[in-house]
């Protein structure tokens, strides 16, 4: 494998100024479409025609790259032979990845929470149904049964019992789920306090080896490089003149889900799509990278 510092051979002259020419053609385009959208009645055949001549230049330009990986004249860079400092990286930031799946998220945490409050507030109605049918019996202990104090206080009685009486069913019912909330929390306490530093580090590691992957692709395209079929299929030779920021950042995305993940595919840029027992963060990011590429067709 070739490493990064060494000088990348030049791509066959005529793909160069082919892949020139096609980034000339498709701006033109852009311009004519955008100067001329209040008059595409006289110019649609223009547009038309320079539209074909981009995709007969792409074509072109296509044959010609499988002419030269054929004829092995033009090495071809492997860009995912990274070496082992992306490697490490990649695998600190996976790991953190993990370590994050396996604590509780803010909603999960919030739901626990409320499981408890809300036991809290019909324990605390329970408490006060007590207190009032206490406060009651308390009266009728004192007062004759023909008191109009103990008739009131007699009623005030059965008014609370049967209040208690249904405060303390729903009590029970929330019990078990406000004992397993703090169980779930206390856990989640402490695999945070453990998990924090490994998440951090896998924060930062993520973030060196995208810049690392990023100096990688842009020194390759740089170059003139002739890069991977997984990579010119989906990404295309160079980056486009329009939107070359999104371009970047999906190609170096792209390149960190491959070297995370070991994907070894010659064709497909992100391998065969995850399945159902993969962890949740990879089918994610693998969905989030799937769109982007679609984006930039």
């Amino acid at each position: 494998m070739r490493p990064m510092g060494e000088p990348l051979p030049p791509v066959d002259s005529e793909v160069q100024q082919l892949r020139a020419d096609l980034e000339d053609l498709e701006s033109f385009t852009l311009k004519v479409r955008a100067e001329l959208s209040d008059d595409v009645g006289d110019l649609d055949g223009q547009v038309a025609e320079l539209t074909k001549l981009v995709a007969r230049l792409t074509d072109r330009v296509d044959w010609l790259e499988r002419q030269l990986r054929s004829s092995g004249s033009v090495a071809e860079f492997d860009l995912d032979d990274v070496g082992s400092e992306a490697t490490s990286l990649a695998e600190a930031a996976e790991l953190a990845r993990v370590r994050s799946g396996q604590l509780l998220s803010d909603g999960e945490r919030g739901e626990l929470h409320a499981a408890i409050v809300d036991y809290e507030k019909v324990s605390a109605e329970c408490d006060q149904r007590t207190a009032d049918a206490l406060q009651a019996s308390a009266i009728l202990s004192v007062t004759s049964y023909d008191d109009k104090e103990h008739q009131a206080a007699a009623e005030e009685f059965r008014e609370a019992f049967a209040l208690r009486t249904d405060a303390v069913h729903r009590r029970e019912k929330r019990q078990e789920p406000a004992e397993r909330a703090r169980r779930a929390l206390a856990e989640d306490k402490l695999l945070r306090a453990e998990y924090e530093p490994v998440i951090a580090d896998g924060a930062r590691a993520a973030e060196a080896l995208l810049d690392l992957l990023r100096e990688r692709i842009t020194t390759a395209v740089g170059k003139g490089a002739m890069l991977p079929l997984w990579f010119t299929t989906s990404l295309g030779p160079t980056a486009p003149a329009a939107d070359t920021d999104a371009w970047i950042r999906t190609a170096t995305q792209v390149l960190a889900y491959r070297v995370t993940y070991r994907v070894g595919d010659a064709l497909m840029p992100l391998g065969a799509t995850p399945g159902s027992s993969a962890p949740a963060h990879r089918r994610e990011w693998h969905t989030e990278l799937a769109s982007a590429l679609a984006a930039l067709q």
